[in-house]
């Protein structure tokens, strides 16, 4: 038994532009399976470049796209959305 899923989601951080990998999830079986995001809705990484964490949702109104929040060390917020592209098929 794990302790999360993989994210199959790779993005910039909106801090500082970094590239994040690494997004995990804890809302399905935990099984260190490798889900997409429309599986997860809800999943999560931090940005070894500057070290925000970014708490990501799978949203999909008439286009889906990624919300992103993170969160920086002082304590602010930085919002970004991106459009959702797969990072490659499972």
């Amino acid at each position: 038994m794990g302790m999360f899923d993989w994210v199959d989601y790779e993005c910039e951080c909106p801090v500082c532009g970094a590239k994040v990998t690494g997004f995990q999830t804890k809302e399905l079986d935990c099984d260190m399976d490798t889900v997409t995001p429309q599986q997860a809705l809800f999943f999560y990484s931090i940005c070894s470049g500057c070290g925000a964490w970014l708490v990501a949702q799978y949203v999909e109104p008439v286009a889906a796209h990624i919300h992103i929040e993170a969160s920086k060390k002082n304590g602010d917020r930085v919002l970004k959305n991106y459009a959702f592209k797969p990072a490659k098929p499972l």
